[in-house]
């Protein structure tokens, strides 16, 4: 099904091809953006590649579910807020504010990810106090490889995208395994958190060594750095849009530098490339120079907590 699904969509892309409108399908997910700086006829390129998909919808006898598409403006005050009209109804704005869901990822108009953070951190909360509540036994090792299984997952996934930098948002997401791994503690030492005196947990750095965990940031910084490195040897077919340069070293040992360019907005400095790259050029050489397979096993070598915030922040 799925694969005769993409087979029978193949040539959308060349059949809605128009100048300066840039699409990405996945599966029957479809995003369409255009980008200038001209507030003059900014909403024609859009809406002309929006009259070819009705056009191949038509021909092709694809249903296209207007309800469920929406416009997502970004650029602040430059950005015209155009309407767009699909199959003669206006297609919904995302109100300022509020948040699109985009494969598992919540954006909003600033970029920012208090709406992403929000929702994952209430659902990986939900599901930890549920297997804390229905699994009644002391097992440390057992509650804290279902976390492993069932929780982190949530509040992991795409962390590349929305890999968060101000200290709240970093917060708010160790906070769960912080909590947890308290409430781990407090069963696998027989003590009953309800009372009004109980013995206090130990620090979270030590509650991480006890059970043999990294903090979720530390984790998030190495998946993207694994990332990024994949990216350098060509595994990782996307732009880095002018995020950092690669210059020939002349220092001895070194093929080549990451220079990261300047970044005019606080969002775009802390995106993935910008910020990666930052830190990537950092890193040893005897790491860097390794290939993708044995990257991961030296970056565990190394101390990257100069990188990280959560010590400041959890208790």
């Amino acid at each position: 099904g799925p694969l005769l699904f993409l087979i029978y969509i193949a040539d959308l892309p060349q059949f809605c091809a128009c100048e300066n409108v840039l699409i990405k399908l996945f599966a029957d997910d479809l995003k369409a953006y255009h980008i200038s700086s001209n507030a003059i006829d900014f909403s024609l390129p859009l809406q002309s590649f929006i009259a070819k998909l009705s056009e191949y919808s038509n021909i092709n006898g694809l249903k296209i579910a207007v309800d469920k598409c929406s416009v997502l403006h970004l650029g602040g005050n430059r950005n015209p807020n155009s309407n767009y009209s699909l199959l003669n109804t206006l297609i919904p704005k995302t109100p300022k504010g509020e948040s699109v869901r985009d494969l598992g990822i919540y954006f909003t108009h600033n970029l920012k990810w208090d709406s992403h953070i929000d929702v994952i951190t209430k659902k990986a909360r939900r599901v930890s106090f549920s297997l804390l509540k229905s699994l009644k036994t002391k097992d440390s090792g057992l509650l804290v490889n279902l976390f492993k299984i069932y929780v982190r997952p949530i509040l992991e996934f795409g962390s590349n995208v929305f890999n968060p930098y101000l200290s709240k948002d970093v917060k708010a997401v160790e906070k769960i395994q912080s909590d947890y791994l308290k409430m781990v503690y407090f069963r696998s030492k027989h003590i009953n958190t309800n009372k009004s005196e109980f013995e206090s947990p130990p620090p979270y750095t030590e509650l991480l060594t006890t059970f043999e965990l990294e903090s979720l940031e530390h984790r998030r910084l190495k998946s993207d750095l694994n990332l990024f490195h994949r990216y350098l040897y060509g595994l990782i077919p996307i732009k880095h849009n002018n995020s950092f340069t690669i210059q020939q070293s002349i220092t001895r040992g070194e093929r080549f530098k990451i220079v990261s360019q300047y970044a005019k907005s606080n969002v775009r400095f802390h995106s993935f490339f910008f910020k990666t790259a930052r830190i990537y050029s950092q890193l040893p050489s005897h790491i860097t120079h390794c290939i993708p397979n044995y990257f991961s096993h030296h970056l565990n070598e190394i101390d990257l907590s100069l990188y990280l915030t959560w010590l400041m922040v959890i208790g």
